[in-house]
């Protein structure tokens, strides 16, 4: 490395604190340490996790951390865009830069990695110009590079942002993936649009599926999936969307979780968002503008809408997938707009061609914690399929395909462990079959905050400690085996965390959470 260009002197034009991001596996690891020690010799204050003392609340410590830096340098390689904590604290960095006048700054480090991103990291990361660090490298030349941009945010030394191929992309991540057996991360419906294989060795068959594909075909059908974070709906959705789509039939998805905050001010601005993306997404020749009338109201334009622009024009059947849709239930005009969904499925009894439109409807938390009027609900109409765990029999047939790391011995206290989740399962199977190690030695790490489940518990630690009532009420589970609120019991079964058909008989969703979570709340 050029000393001169390292000189400390050279770091008085700006002062700056950056914060480095990274996945807890190698080379991740030693590249984020080459850059802490070469950036810290200029006098730039460096931050990473590997400083937080014993004794220090970790979620407390990363979000001032985050907050207080200019920038966030984020090392993306094939590992880490898997990583819950890397997405976690990209996001959380796009946020405070909205409220803080840029600050901090995201500067991506892609490490031996030029593909596609997952949807949620690409709408952060690919409009931005990045660095490409391959092998053989020498971290001193990357730091040369950094060094402009930290001290002066001098761009030329960057490459330009990467241009995403869109759903080809996306299909070819996935397809990587599941060669891997590797899970991905619950959000991303868009790696698996397309590319689902239905022959791959790591996806569980359950009799949810057979429902599915069985009474989601038809005319006019509304069907509703509902489950627990994480338990498998967006990859049976993914399916399904696939199946439909190359049976000829026209398709669109929307994960709700994806739409910026701004679209959800009231029904007028969300309803007029939707029927843009359906336009654009399937390069409708009938415009928004063209038939808004904002004094109709706007339940009756996207009805019009999608009469003249997709039903009328059309002589396929449409299936519109609606993913993550309890987003907007906390929203004052959240009983309008799913009387607005009611209205579609009802219109089918009087008006014939509306039994080309079919509904897909994904959520997790219970709608009647919501919505009062059951005749304005759209999730007690059409077909209803619950997803659950995987039984002992599912994680055996996983064990399997991922060459047996349990032993029979040991695959009782590992369902016992994850509950039958199939996010810890899959993600617990992978890292043995990877590794090449047993159970005992997975099971001693399995609660450790770098262990093969950290980045999963730390999310979770961290939306939690950021909800004092959540936390209270997850403890109260843990020692009593009850919730005292039915509002917090039903979003933290939602979430995933814990079980039970009552807050009454409420329990943690398995012993892994019980253990960790009763450690460190």
């Amino acid at each position: 490395m050029n000393t001169q260009t390292l000189a400390a002197p050279i770091v008085t034009a700006k002062k700056c604190g950056v914060f480095i991001s990274y996945q807890h596996v190698n080379p991740d690891m030693q590249s984020a340490q080459a850059l802490v020690d070469l950036l810290a010799e200029t006098g730039i204050q460096v931050i990473y996790d590997r400083q937080i003392e014993v004794g220090e609340r970790w979620v407390q410590w990363i979000d001032d951390q985050v907050r207080r830096s200019t920038f966030l340098i984020v090392l993306i390689s094939a590992t880490s865009i898997r990583s819950d904590m890397v997405r976690q604290e990209i996001r959380i960095a796009h946020e405070y830069s909205r409220e803080n006048g840029g600050n901090p700054r995201i500067l991506p480090i892609r490490i031996n990695y030029t593909g596609a991103l997952p949807y949620d990291l690409a709408a952060y990361l690919d409009p931005l110009q990045y660095l490409l660090w391959t092998d053989g490298t020498p971290a001193e030349e990357i730091a040369d590079k950094l060094l402009p941009v930290l001290v002066r945010e001098e761009l030329t030394t960057l490459e330009q942002p990467i241009n995403s191929e869109g759903e080809q992309q996306q299909s070819e991540l996935f397809a990587q993936t599941l060669a891997l057996g590797a899970p991905l991360p619950s959000a991303d419906f868009l790696l698996e649009t397309g590319a689902v294989k239905q022959d791959s060795p790591f996806y569980v068959k359950r009799s949810c599926d057979t429902t599915l594909f069985t009474h989601g075909k038809g005319n006019g059908v509304t069907m509703v999936i509902k489950g627990p974070r994480q338990v498998g709906k967006s990859s049976l959705l993914a399916r399904f969307y696939a199946d439909v789509r190359d049976s000829g039939a026209t398709c669109f998805m929307l994960d709700f979780q994806s739409i910026d905050e701004e679209r959800f001010t009231d029904l007028q601005t969300l309803l007029k968002f939707i029927a843009r993306r359906i336009e654009k997404t399937l390069r409708l020749t009938c415009h928004v503008n063209d038939i808004w009338d904002d004094e109709e109201g706007p339940k009756i334009n996207i009805m019009d809408y999608l009469q003249q622009a997709l039903i009328d024009a059309s002589d396929k059947q449409i299936y519109l997938f609606f993913d993550e849709v309890d987003r907007v239930f906390p929203y004052k005009f959240s009983n309008d707009f799913f009387s607005t969904l009611r209205g579609w499925h009802n219109e089918r009894a009087h008006n014939r061609s509306w039994n080309k439109l079919n509904l897909v409807l994904v959520h997790s938390t219970e709608p009647h914690l919501w919505i009062t009027d059951e005749f304005q609900s759209p999730f007690n109409v059409g077909y209803t399929i619950q997803l659950d765990d995987f039984t002992t029999d599912q994680v055996s047939f996983l064990n399997a395909g991922y060459g047996r790391p349990l032993s029979e011995t040991d695959l009782a206290d590992f369902c016992d462990l994850t509950g039958g989740h199939p996010l810890l399962v899959r993600q617990g199977l992978f890292s043995m079959s990877q590794k090449g190690s047993g159970y005992p030695g997975f099971r001693e790490g399995a609660l450790e905050l770098h262990g093969p489940y950290g980045d999963h518990l730390k999310r979770y630690l961290w939306g939690l400690q950021q909800n004092k009532a959540l936390n209270s009420a997850f403890l109260e589970i843990i020692r009593r085996g009850r919730s005292s609120d039915e509002l917090h019991f039903y979003k933290l079964r939602a979430a995933g965390l814990v079980k039970g058909e009552s807050r009454d008989r409420a329990q943690p969703r398995c012993r892994l959470y019980e253990q960790f979570f009763g450690r460190h709340l």
